[in-house]
């Protein structure tokens, strides 16, 4: 068994096996699953209740939610870029540390 670093920034063997399927997706799909659906869904359904509770009179529909569907769907955007860009460097990390474990190939 390879001796692991815990002061490693690499990706641990599971996560790396899962990012490759994602990143074989492609980053587009990633963005927007992860980023603006997935963060930028949840934030603008948070949000609008919280809004709501805070300013009942407000209109929900045409004030609340539109407002926050723009605001988060930027943020979910930014969200999944920056995601994709960390994952991409850690596992380009664990690459090199794997090559490195490796022994030399005979070939």
């Amino acid at each position: 068994m390879a001796f692991e670093n815990p002061f490693s920034r690499a990706m641990p063997l599971d996560r790396a096996a899962r990012w490759e399927t994602s990143r074989k997706r492609g980053k587009g799909r990633f963005v927007l699953l992860r980023g603006i659906l997935g963060w930028g869904g949840f934030m603008t359904i948070v949000m609008s209740i919280f809004q709501h509770l805070m300013h009942p009179k407000a209109l929900f529909w045409s004030q609340i939610v539109p407002l926050n569907l723009a605001v988060h769907s930027i943020g979910g955007l930014l969200f999944g870029l920056w995601m994709w860009h960390s994952n991409e460097r850690a596992y380009s990390r664990f690459k090199k540390e794997t090559e490195m474990q490796l022994p030399p190939s005979n070939s």
